[in-house]
């Protein structure tokens, strides 16, 4: 089997006489690490739903030229997926980004909880979020994932249950015994699934009150505790797989 190229694009870069020019990242991507040659068959995705299949005509310096051979447009998801992460310790809300996009996340939404454990992150959520959109730019290409998910800045958990929508299925991850499987909620046909997932002792207990009388349903994923980036990804298939179809 051949290899699949992929690079990525933002929207507005203009096509020139059904080529794209690259320069920068992308273009040093592809001539420096995969070593394109003159002929090879590249995918290039722009985030918004396009995929584009072209050949590499010119590869000269710091520029890439690639010819459009075909394109195809894929719908939008009928269904989209916010998740509210509690912010975790170190580097690993990195890999909770990378994991969510190839699993095609629509939002991912940082949060700070009261019984967190991240501190002075306010100094740093510029640098923060351009690292996050580097990652998630990555995830799609190695995934093939054509809709890059939206970023949020991080906020107060609070403050994003106040932006959610009003309709939608609200899920929050919980340790009750009160706490129900996501399978065993009823199918339904809403068109956003928002689901917050705690630090891992769990929401306080006020913010656990506060999510559930403003419509959330508190769900387990089994008998044990689950680190964030475990949960958070659990968290995202069983949806998927209850309300994506």
């Amino acid at each position: 089997m051949s290899r699949t190229y992929r690079v990525f694009v933002s929207g507005e870069l203009p096509l020139e006489e059904n080529m794209f020019r690259l320069q920068g990242e992308e273009s040093r991507y592809l001539s420096r690490v995969l070593r394109v040659e003159i002929g090879n068959v590249v995918e290039v995705l722009n985030g918004r739903g396009s995929i584009f299949r072209t050949k590499v005509v010119d590869v000269t310096g710091r520029t890439v030229v690639l010819e459009i051979l075909e394109s195809v447009q894929v719908e939008k998801p009928r269904v989209t997926f916010d998740l509210g992460v509690s912010l975790p310790k170190g580097g690993k809300m990195d890999e909770i980004v990378r994991q969510l996009t190839e699993l095609g996340v629509s939002s991912i939404s940082p949060l700070f909880s009261e019984n967190g454990e991240v501190s002075n992150v306010e100094n740093r959520i510029d640098a923060k979020m351009e690292k996050w959109s580097r990652i998630a730019t990555e995830a799609c290409k190695q995934s093939g994932n054509s809709w890059l998910p939206t970023i949020q800045k991080p906020r107060p958990f609070d403050l994003w249950l106040q932006d959610l929508p009003s309709d939608g299925i609200r899920l929050i991850g919980c340790l009750g015994h009160h706490a129900v499987s996501v399978s065993s909620l009823p199918q339904s046909d809403a068109t956003n699934i928002a689901f917050a997932i705690g630090p891992e002792g769990g929401f306080s207990e006020k913010e656990e009150q506060y999510a559930e009388s403003t419509g959330f349903i508190p769900v387990r994923f089994g008998p044990h505790t689950l680190k964030v980036e475990t949960a958070t990804i659990c968290a995202l298939a069983v949806a998927y797989e209850k309300f994506g179809v």
